[in-house]
């Protein structure tokens, strides 16, 4: 059981003995009144009774006064672990979100109606739009890490306040996360790799029969690892949770217990993503999932405290980015030099 399953259980129990020496004291002071007895001795019984009742009384409220608002989790010191936490910015400004690219929708409508120049120009037009999309999204998630953190500690039974000792409301709070994960934000985010995905495709199309072989293995990578990215990036935010949870300044017995439940449903899910990684296999025949484990030296498949185990699982979120932007840089060299070709021969 955790310690705050402990603190639970230790509060209804002296709670439950208050309210069992009320009911003795008030049948045994009927008893002594219906018996005629002495009223001296009424009156030291119910001292005695009396004296007990306040102990327990005092016993119940002390189990219960950890749950108080008041020593609960400041709000504001969530917001200030989730601001500017988003770190994983694109490695390449050039290259298209490799987290949003799926290779399909270089065959889907309207993309795959489109030539290069128009592919080109439509990428020209989204520019600004789309680098407002990303501004807007990048303060979203922020705003989802925090909330995440929120009601994490919440769900497990850790009272939040908000500012000076009040309750949030927990209701709206939940209902914003939930807004926030339905919001798929404005359609230039998806347009723009799926733009970029129709370049890489015509790419692949123009290129020679020795390069293409190699744009296609490139090709096949992204499109293996596309049904793999959302549990990845469920991992990795839960992953930042539990570190956040478990490491930061202010984190007090609460907040590390809650680290430690999460964490520990972070070791079953990592090992199903990693039985999906398994399936896919590398240029060098090498599955994902090896390929995975040879970095994370430290990550063990059982035993071992599930928190520390969370920190040896944490290069894997940076190697597998790590393929999708060596697979997308290639394709992108490709593309440039297809389209250089063809405005040279536009100019000429």
């Amino acid at each position: 059981m955790t310690a705050i399953g402990q603190r639970r259980r230790r509060e209804h129990r002296r709670a439950r003995a208050f309210w069992v020496l009320l009911a003795l004291a008030l049948a045994g002071l009927g008893t002594m009144i219906a018996s005629g007895q002495p009223t001296d001795r009424l009156l030291m019984v119910a001292g005695v009774a009396a004296v007990l009742l306040l102990l327990a009384a005092w016993r119940a409220q002390w189990a219960r006064m950890h749950f108080s608002p008041v020593f609960g989790v400041d709000m504001m010191s969530l917001v200030a672990l989730g601001a500017g936490a988003m770190d994983e910015a694109g490695p390449d400004e050039r290259l298209p979100d490799p987290l949003r690219l799926d290779p399909d929708d270089a065959e889907r409508r309207p993309w795959r109606d489109l030539d290069a120049a128009q592919v080109l120009r439509r990428l020209e037009q989204q520019r600004e739009a789309w680098r407002q999309a990303e501004q807007r999204h990048l303060q979203q998630q922020q705003r989802q890490r925090v909330l995440g953190l929120a009601l994490a500690l919440v769900d497990h039974g850790v009272p939040l306040r908000d500012g000076s000792d009040a309750l949030p409301d927990i209701a709206a709070l939940r209902a914003e996360a939930l807004l926030l994960q339905a919001d798929p934000g404005p359609l230039v985010l998806d347009e723009v790799p799926a733009l970029h995905a129709r370049r890489y495709a015509l790419a692949i199309a123009g290129s020679s029969a020795g390069e293409r072989e190699v744009l296609l293995s490139h090709w096949q990578l992204l499109r293996a690892l596309r049904p793999l990215v959302p549990g990845m990036v469920h991992l990795r935010e839960r992953g930042w949770r539990i570190a956040r949870l478990a490491w930061n300044p202010q984190a007090d017995l609460d907040q590390i217990d809650v680290a430690y439940a999460l964490a520990a449903d972070y070791r079953q899910l990592l090992r199903d993503w990693l039985v999906r990684a398994g399936t896919v296999r590398l240029e060098d025949g090498m599955t994902l999932e090896a390929f995975l484990l040879a970095r994370c030296p430290n990550l063990r498949r059982d035993g071992g405290d599930d928190i520390l185990q969370v920190e040896a699982a944490q290069p894997l979120w940076p190697a597998v980015v790590q393929l999708l932007v060596t697979a997308l840089r290639a394709l992108e060299t490709a593309a440039v030099e297809r389209e250089a070709v063809g405005a040279n021969a536009a100019g000429s």
